[in-house]
């Protein structure tokens, strides 16, 4: 199976909301998004390709969004006002699995689409002499 190279024009055509993150960062980000996912080997559990640079653009998003928050804001956003206008979002059922991915609209779609991936068990066979 092969291992997928980040596709720079493609994620800023997908995602143009990060103008402002230089190409270096992006593969940054990339480079972040296999290390935490461990998806883009030889042996992932993701086989389509396309499906892999789905999920992996997903990722890169949800760090990308992390990072434009600034180094001091981590968690959701539950309440924010500028002038007259005001927002919250309804409190999101967490675990410790998924807090960090929920964080983010990007993050969260990645939790969802990796659910079929992290369902059931591995079952080592061995012979006992």
């Amino acid at each position: 199976m092969a291992v997928i190279t980040f596709d720079v024009a493609a994620f800023r055509a997908a995602y143009s909301q990060f103008a402002d993150i230089t190409d270096g960062q992006l593969e940054n980000f990339w480079n972040v998004a296999c290390l935490i996912s461990q998806i883009n080997t030889d042996v992932s559990l993701v086989s389509d390709l396309e499906a892999r640079r789905v999920l992996l653009n997903m990722l890169v998003c949800h760090l990308c969004t992390l990072y434009q928050r600034g180094d001091g804001a981590v968690g959701t956003v539950s309440n924010a006002t500028e002038g007259s206008v005001s927002t919250g979002f309804a409190a999101i059922p967490y675990t410790q699995a998924n807090w960090w991915y929920l964080q983010t609209r990007c993050g969260a779609a990645y939790w969802m689409a990796m659910a079929p991936y992290r369902t059931g068990g591995m079952y080592f066979a061995y012979k006992h002499c």
